[in-house]
């Protein structure tokens, strides 16, 4: 494929974490991780700190982090779809959980 750069190091290839999520995003929009960390309220260290691992966000912090991503990441509310994306459809045979409700 000629014309394409190979991803950055250290770019995560499928999204586990909440801090691949950051990492994906601040390399597509070539951020550093201190630009990041000022655009969150944290420090460099906590950036760096999610993108490995190391540490999860608190719950104070998750409003911050969706509107940076765009979407709410799995670790958030088990779901990582975009936001205002229509959730996927429900399994052949399920019901729809206003159908499986009481009246």
């Amino acid at each position: 494929m000629r014309g394409q750069k190979p991803p950055p190091p250290g770019y995560p290839r499928q999204l586990r974490t909440v801090g691949d999520d950051i990492r994906k995003r601040r390399l597509d929009s070539g951020l550093l991780q201190r630009e990041v960390a000022g655009i969150l309220g944290v420090t460099v260290d906590t950036v760096r700190n999610w993108e490995v691992g190391r540490n999860r966000p608190s719950q104070r912090q998750w409003p911050r982090i969706i509107e940076f991503l765009g979407y709410v990441p799995s670790g958030a509310t088990g779901d990582s779809s975009p936001l205002g994306r229509p959730p996927p459809p429900a399994p052949e045979g399920s019901a729809p959980e206003s159908a499986s409700r009481g009246p």
